[in-house]
């Protein structure tokens, strides 16, 4: 075995001892994954029979240049996922550097690149590259939203026309594939490549201790006998809610069921199974935001929105956030949910990150069904700041990209998800069996609305429009932008049919 080779086996080696010295802490800790896998020696790593499909060549230390975000959205959504950062998450940097490492040892390539700086647009580089035609970089990862618009202007390859994709693979992201998919085209995916995915996937956050106090109902128990509707949201939060600071009327200091955010309704639109652009039998987008069973939900996101006796909205709080000497609003909000001022809190994974130096206890659901009729917990991802991995179509070689690529994805699977699902997620943001549970329960079903995604003439905020402060003005909203959105996805469903893949 060579020297190096060794190296990478220690350093996976190394990265999988916290987990295990976790669980033989901790009897209660769960060790489920994604993938039920489980890492502990050489023939899952390295000897592991990985890439199979893809070509056995070697590539004499050829460069591969992957272009990713970096901080062009700021520091909490940061491309942390192909180059490492070990300033900021350890465990998580030793994943990337040793997933990149078997790739590279693999095939005899060195992966490099540039993450964009403060200021700096991956879009507008990607927009140059292509109006140039230079094939610097083999890999793209352009913010998603972009990315969507870029794909309909041909700036990528269908990857479903790649062998070396192999994207029926368990380490893509399946849920992605089909979502993103129009008439057969996929210009963009994620996989186990990316954690950025999930950390922009939304949940709740709760207090347990105000569960105690409060005598809340087991939220855990709600959540398994699929009793954990909007409805029963309304109830417990009214019930905690309570002017508590002695002084007349309601502020931040006093006690919320609720620190909601002013663009729920979009989220929670699509946990209530509806969906704002859903598919046709032949893969076009079709409108669905105004179903009968679409306004029904609406109608009942407004009064979740108007109800001050259960909730207090978390942008509504900026200026005074910024008087009291907060950062921000969201930061003023997970102040409150440590000190025990509010039950529960929306947020996507990410800002977990807040409640790092926290010392309380917390555990995590999904967001409500809309009924209890509803078959399954549905999870949006918030795709603004996530990755849409790509195939730039002046690549020097698509398939040699795409071999990189989906190596990078495979090798993933039990070093980057294994670190960031397993160890971060299962045994350190969270201890209890029961939360662990439900981090599974909401990534079963994440979704990728194409109307978010594509946001065609705005239509992923009309929800959030018309609700706002309760008033449901969903039908003359609508009806103002139904026109512009239809065209605008039309234009879009008009440009991928003159697509040459």
């Amino acid at each position: 075995m060579s020297l190096k080779k060794l190296s990478i086996l220690l350093l996976v080696v190394l990265l999988l001892l916290p987990f295990a010295a976790c669980n033989q802490d901790n009897t209660n800790s769960g060790t489920v994954s994604l993938t039920d896998s489980t890492v502990s020696t050489e023939s899952t790593t390295s000897e592991k029979v990985l890439f199979e499909g893809l070509p056995t060549d070697t590539y004499d230390g050829r460069e591969v240049n992957i272009l990713v975000g970096g901080l062009q959205q700021g520091d909490r959504y940061q491309s942390r996922e192909i180059f490492g950062d070990e300033t900021i998450n350890e465990l998580i940097n030793d994943a990337v550097l040793a997933r990149n490492s078997i790739v590279e040892e693999k095939f005899d390539i060195k992966i490099t690149g540039y993450a964009t700086g403060a200021g700096e647009s991956i879009t507008t580089m990607i927009r140059a590259l292509n109006q140039s035609q230079d094939a610097t970089y083999d890999i793209l990862a352009p913010f998603m939203n972009d990315a969507a618009v870029m794909a309909s202007e041909g700036f990528f390859y269908n990857l479903k026309e790649i062998d070396n994709m192999r994207l029926d693979g368990a380490y893509w992201d399946q849920r992605a594939n089909e979502d993103l998919e129009i008439m057969n085209k996929l210009y963009f995916t994620t996989g186990y490549i990316s954690i950025l995915d999930n950390e922009c996937t939304q949940c709740m956050i709760f207090n347990k201790d105000v569960v105690e106090n409060y005598s809340v109902p087991n939220l855990y128990d709600l959540v398994l006998n699929g009793e954990w509707t909007i409805d029963k949201m309304l109830q417990i939060t009214r019930d905690v809610t309570a002017d508590t600071d002695g002084e007349a009327g309601m502020t931040y200091k006093d006690m919320w069921g609720l620190y909601i955010n002013s663009g729920e309704p979009t989220h929670m639109f699509i946990a209530a199974g509806q969906r704002f652009v859903d598919k046709d039998g032949n893969g076009n987008p079709i409108i669905t935001i105004d179903t009968p069973q679409a306004q029904a939900v609406i109608a009942k996101l407004a009064e979740v929105m108007g109800d001050r006796q259960s909730s207090i909205i978390i942008e509504d709080l900026q200026s005074t956030a910024l008087g009291e000497g907060f950062e921000d609003c969201y930061y003023l909000a997970s102040e409150q949910l440590a000190a025990g001022k509010t039950l529960l809190r929306t947020m996507c994974l990410v800002d977990l990150r807040d409640l790092a130096d926290k010392y309380f206890e917390y555990g995590i659901l999904p967001l409500p069904k809309y009924d209890m009729n509803q078959d399954n917990y549905y999870s949006n991802v918030s795709t603004f700041p996530v990755p849409g991995y790509c195939i730039p179509i002046q690549a020097a070689d698509k398939d040699f990209s795409a071999l990189v690529l989906s190596a990078l994805c495979e090798a993933s699977e039990d070093t980057l998800n294994t670190a960031y699902y397993d160890q971060m997620l299962k045994n350190r943001r969270f201890v209890d069996n029961e939360s662990k549970e439900m981090l599974d329960i909401i990534f079963e079903n994440r979704v990728y609305d194409l109307g978010v995604v594509f946001n065609w003439s705005g239509i992923r905020d009309v929800i959030s429009t018309s609700v706002t402060n309760g008033q449901n003005t969903f039908a003359s909203t609508w009806e103002a932008a139904e026109a512009s959105v239809t065209n605008a996805m039309n234009t879009t469903i008009d440009a991928f049919s003159s697509l040459n893949d």
